[in-house]
């Protein structure tokens, strides 16, 4: 059915409105009309549905990236707290810290 929507029409159906509901209704071949328009139907949803879920995977690859990015801004921030405050914590104490943070 992917081949439908990638096919060349004539060069009449350029010219020419589409059918409407009620032609396609009206038509001898109805049935295998609406088949052709719900098989397309079925393609376009399954693509867009492809789209927004890479849409979704990029965007929780971004979320997670941005929130490595702030953990690491955090950790560097407290690393440098701690250097600041120097002796008047132990290591023991700033290891600590470190660790619950993580």
């Amino acid at each position: 059915m992917l081949d439908l929507l990638d096919a060349s029409p004539s060069v009449g159906a350029w010219r020419c409105e589409p059918m409407s509901i009620a032609e396609i209704d009206a038509h001898p071949d109805r049935d295998r009309i609406w088949a052709t328009i719900k098989a397309m139907q079925n393609v376009s949803e399954d693509e867009r549905q492809r789209v927004f879920d890479q849409m979704e995977d990029d965007f929780e690859s971004a979320r997670s990236e941005e929130h490595a990015g702030i953990w690491r801004e955090c950790k560097d921030r407290i690393s440098s707290a701690i250097k600041i405050i120097g002796d008047g914590i132990s290591a023991d104490d700033a290891e600590y810290l470190i660790k619950v943070l993580e």
